[in-house]
């Protein structure tokens, strides 16, 4: 998929893999530009702009310079941006802010609910709630094996709300690293 601007207002609901504008990617999937506003809903697997993507041969997709302003609920692997992103070695998201808020109960986050890859240049500047593993930006980071998962250079100004493995920028890190993220309190 080609870069291609994309504005959408929606109510989208479904089970698992739910997107304001992809519900599943893998493979080439590159998204530039799209905005969002409205409201998503589902199960797993859930994101303000894509529900969740699988690594492939050809890399398991990137969103960048892209905006959800709409409302993401769910249960597991929730995001503002992204639900899902395994993504080794590469941004899966960057330069991409959140304004919406995001409700789940299992790794939720600002920006991506689950992360196996790499954050990079992210804003989220909306509301976080959820029960365990809930971040600003992150809120579940998992090692993908051979490679170093890694949230960078990102800023989280909404407010988090968890129980257990709550953080302003990440959630849980299990490995990889954050750096030069920043929670700014309003």
């Amino acid at each position: 998929m080609t870069p291609t601007t994309i504005n959408c207002s929606a109510i989208v609901t479904g089970r698992d893999w739910v997107g304001g504008i992809v519900g599943s990617g893998i493979g080439s999937m590159y998204g530039s530009r799209w905005n969002f506003t409205g409201e998503v809903e589902g199960r797993n697997k859930v994101g303000g702009l894509v529900g969740g993507t699988s690594s492939s041969k050809y890399g398991g997709g990137y969103v960048t310079h892209s905006v959800n302003a709409g409302k993401v609920t769910g249960k597991t692997a929730v995001g503002g941006i992204r639900g899902y992103a395994e993504q080794p070695s590469s941004n899966a998201v960057s330069q991409c802010v959140n304004l919406g808020d995001v409700t789940g109960e299992d790794k939720v986050g600002g920006i991506i609910g689950w992360n196996l890859g790499s954050v990079y240049g992210n804003v989220n500047a909306g509301r976080v709630t959820g029960n365990r593993y809930v971040g600003g930006i992150v809120g579940y980071q998992e090692q993908y094996t051979g490679y170093s998962n890694s949230a960078r250079y990102s800023i989280s100004c909404g407010q988090v709300y968890g129980v257990e493995y709550v953080g302003n920028v990440a959630g849980y890190s299990q490995a990889g690293t954050v750096s030069h993220c920043y929670y700014d309190k309003q």
